[in-house]
């Protein structure tokens, strides 16, 4: 017009970032994981009863500011994800997820010894084997573990009846699920996090019991070089091929490490050795 040249930019709404909606309440394991996500600057809500212990983790000062990432009630909007981390008898009124979206996924975490009913709108389920908490967590407490420790305050050398466990640190199963909840896909039906060696409770047993011998000696001040020198970690350590069982078959991962290789997580390679994990641990 007049010499002037108009031109017109389409502008398009701009994509709405997924949210992950925890449900329940959630214990240390479930905070921690809420924790990662704030930290990432992902979108996610809470229950009000969590909402106060999660503020003390991340050492917010409110949940209202103009960058936080987080609240108790948000709306749940196509692509979401609704997550389930302390199991499905949670309080939570089932009737809600007839109102969920068609294309929202339902992702149940779960440990592999806990048996669960499978409700219809449960899209995934991710079974988590031999996890090393460093948070408090009596859902995903490892009883084989538990036991260990206990045996250890005692100084109970009993032995322990053979088996086989796939350590992963809480870390590392936190990190794989933090870049799972990044990828614009739809989860398979079941998904398997484990460590990818092999170790006998036996072998986890001596590794714990460097270690706690090593702590009490510092906290009572009896350390000296003899708690220096043990035993190298061997996984796999001499088990004849009769003595293998079912247990002794790691989970499938490569689901899971297809799908993280599309993820900033290239892949499926737990991070953490079992000596950090257990120290942690105790």
């Amino acid at each position: 017009i007049d010499g002037y040249i108009i031109t017109c930019a389409l502008v398009l709404p701009m994509a709405r970032p997924r949210t992950v909606h925890f449900m329940g309440d959630l214990d240390g394991f479930g905070i921690a994981l809420a924790s990662r996500l704030s930290s990432r600057n992902r979108l996610f809500t809470v229950s009000s009863a969590t909402l106060s212990m999660l503020e003390d983790k991340i050492e917010t000062m409110g949940v209202y500011g103009a960058n936080n990432q987080f609240s108790t009630s948000r709306e749940v909007q196509p692509n979401d994800l609704i997550l389930f981390v302390s199991g499905l008898e949670q309080q939570f009124d089932m009737n809600i997820a007839e109102g969920f979206p068609e294309d929202v996924q339902v992702i149940n975490l779960m440990p592999e010894d806990f048996e669960d009913s499978q409700l219809d709108f449960v899209t995934t389920n991710i079974v988590i084997k031999d996890m090393i908490l460093d948070s408090k967590s009596s859902y995903f407490q490892s009883e084989s573990l538990a036991s260990l420790y206990c045996q250890l305050e005692t100084s109970d050398n009993t032995d322990n009846p053979p088996s086989c466990h796939w350590w992963v640190a809480q870390q590392d199963v936190i990190d794989a699920l933090v870049c799972l909840f990044s990828l614009d896909c739809k989860l398979p039906q079941e998904l398997n996090i484990c460590g990818r060696k092999m170790w006998t409770l036996a072998d986890t047993k001596d590794q714990l019991k460097m270690l706690y011998d090593r702590t009490i000696a510092g906290q009572t001040g009896n350390f000296n070089v003899l708690h220096l020198a043990a035993k190298s970690p061997n996984p796999n350590g001499l088990i004849a091929i009769e003595e293998m069982s079912n247990n002794a078959q790691r989970p499938n991962l490569a689901s899971l490490h297809e799908l993280l290789l599309q993820s900033s997580c290239n892949g499926w390679r737990p991070q953490v050795p079992l000596r950090t994990a257990l120290m942690k641990y105790i």
